[in-house]
């Protein structure tokens, strides 16, 4: 039994999203966030996009081109929230990924883009070159691999 009251035992940690404030409080918050992030199954889209593979062939072509695009425009929303919330809310991911609107990464977007300014907590030069710089933290052993890799994700989408 501890001894602490519950006002002790609750955690907070205030964040933007784009340029609104927030704030998550909770108990065990920390805890909560790792859950959160651990929870994330990356393979989730690709299993997706596989089932739906096999149908293009037959006669529900259409809705399974229909499904894989629906896959892929959530695919890039995940990508995009995630992304803003390491930059805005690097603490509590799980506060910013709960209160976005989608409004908010196409502003985000455009921003980086565009090369302005938005409130951030981690420091990072303009641009999507920038933006690679803070989240590409790791140094690879293979340093043409580890350019190769900045280089691929300086703009949103291929050429």
């Amino acid at each position: 039994m501890t001894s602490e009251s519950p006002q002790e035992l609750v955690e907070w940690r205030h964040f933007l999203m784009a340029d609104r404030p927030a704030c998550m409080w909770r108990f065990e918050l920390a805890d909560q966030n790792a859950r959160f992030l651990s929870g994330l199954d990356p393979r989730f889209f690709v299993h997706f996009v596989e089932s739906q593979q096999l149908l293009l062939a037959g006669d529900q072509r259409q809705h399974a081109a229909l499904a894989i695009r629906a896959a892929y425009g959530m695919a890039l929303e995940t990508f995009f929230a995630l992304l803003f919330a390491a930059l805005q809310a690097p603490d509590c991911p799980l506060g910013w990924i709960l209160r976005y609107r989608p409004g908010d990464l196409s502003e985000l977007v455009k921003r980086v883009g565009t090369g302005n300014v938005f409130p951030h907590r981690t420091r990072f030069g303009s641009g999507w070159r920038g933006v690679s710089d803070a989240i590409h933290l790791l140094k690879l052993p293979d340093a043409d691999e580890e350019e190769r890799l900045r280089r691929s994700s300086q703009t949103p989408w291929p050429d």
